[in-house]
């Protein structure tokens, strides 16, 4: 019987494996290298433009993923068009325990175990709690990273992260 059970193992292992995708050559229906004119296209919605820290062309718009509704930007690079897609982003201030871990299950079904993770967890010395949360898959186009950060106990009381990134390979 416990042999049958270890011999299973790999056979799972081996399934869950080719689960995850060959490669990932953007977010939803997005493509790398899109103009502004075939992102809205894509996607089928009204976006805003606006523009980053450093200037390059930026369309906001939102999503949902695991119970978050999360904004999401969409940088292009002059050259170069669509770039990266970022969800989230932004600290609250209430917790978001159950929609955050829907969230990273829906990343995991998607993409798989992730390649590396951190996961740091402490109390502070005011009783409260601070954790953080890296997980990061790559692909041949693609990069995805999933990070999560809350605290509660600080002087701002309780604070939750959550931020997706997919950008392209270099």
């Amino acid at each position: 019987m416990v042999r049958a059970a270890l011999l299973l193992v790999p056979l799972l292992a081996s399934r869950l494996a080719l689960a995850q995708p060959i490669d990932v050559p953007g977010w939803e229906q997005t493509r790398w290298g899109m103009s502004a004119e075939q992102l809205k296209a894509a996607l089928g919605i009204s976006l805003i433009e606006e523009r980053s820290q450093i200037g390059l062309p930026m369309y906001t718009s939102e999503a949902k993923l695991g119970g978050l509704t999360l904004p999401v930007r969409f940088t292009l690079t002059p050259g170069r068009g669509l770039t990266e897609v970022r969800l989230g982003g932004g600290w609250v201030g209430y917790e978001r325990e159950q929609e955050s871990a829907a969230a990273e299950a829906a990343l995991i079904a998607a993409f798989g175990q992730p390649q590396a993770n951190q996961v740091n967890e402490q109390r502070t010395p005011q009783g409260g709690r601070e954790l953080s949360k890296v997980y990061s898959w790559s692909f041949p186009s693609t990069v995805v990273s999933y990070r999560r950060g809350f605290t509660t106990g600080g002087t701002e009381g309780t604070q939750d992260l959550v931020s997706i990134s997919f950008q392209m390979q270099r």
